[in-house]
Order: structure tokens, then sequence, then C-alpha cells
């Protein structure tokens, strides 16, 4: 199965280091409305698991659910991890994005 994120190491290693400090059954990955862009991601801890309308599936030691409906944003992205001097944290390379704002922490979808 061809997985519809994909991750860089350094984004799974930070993963992990969440789950050690706050554990957890996933990582949920999804996209919510609001923001100046009208689109924004959302990373969350999941203690339930998977629901009848997610994708569920594992990488690295990392349980990863997305909703349905989140994921017709979020195929085909790339979750990377990022430490620079202005910040340090996930950065969406996402192929569905139209525009982003000036912040990047919203988008608009194509």
């Amino acid at each position: 199965m061809v997985q519809p994120i994909d991750f860089s190491g350094e984004a799974l290693c930070a993963f992990k280091r969440q789950l050690e400090k706050r554990p957890a059954v996933a990582i949920r990955l999804g996209v919510r409305g609001g923001a100046c862009s009208g689109l924004q991601y959302v990373i969350e801890f999941d203690d339930l698991g998977p629901q009848h309308h997610d994708a569920a599936w594992s990488e690295g030691g990392v349980t990863f659910l997305v909703d349905l409906k989140s994921l017709a944003y979020l195929r085909g992205t790339r979750v990377t991890w990022s430490k620079t001097m202005m910040k340090e944290g996930f950065d969406f390379e996402n192929p569905n994005e139209q525009s982003r704002c000036g912040c990047g922490k919203s988008f608009a979808a194509k």
C-alpha cells in the first residue's frame, strides 16, 4: 500500500519524541476550516484509535490517522521537521495548496 502522506526521517523522529512525552494510540493529522487562508493543518494526539471514517497506517513505529475528508486535501503531502533560529516544528509540503498565508499557518486548496 502506498502511504497517502510521506514523512521525512526527521519528522518521524520528532513524532516519536512527542509520543514519549505524551503517550497516545496514534498521531492524527488533518485540516480544519479557519485562519486567514481558509484551511489550517492540524496535528493532534489520538487516544481512541481509528474510527470508521479514518485512513490508518503505521510508519517508523508511529501510527497515523487521517479522516477521509482531510485526506482529500492531504494526499501526496510530505511532512518534514525543521529547526532554525526562527522556528522549530513540522512543515507541510502539500501539492494540493493553491496559496499559503504569509505566516504559513493556513492555506487555500486547489
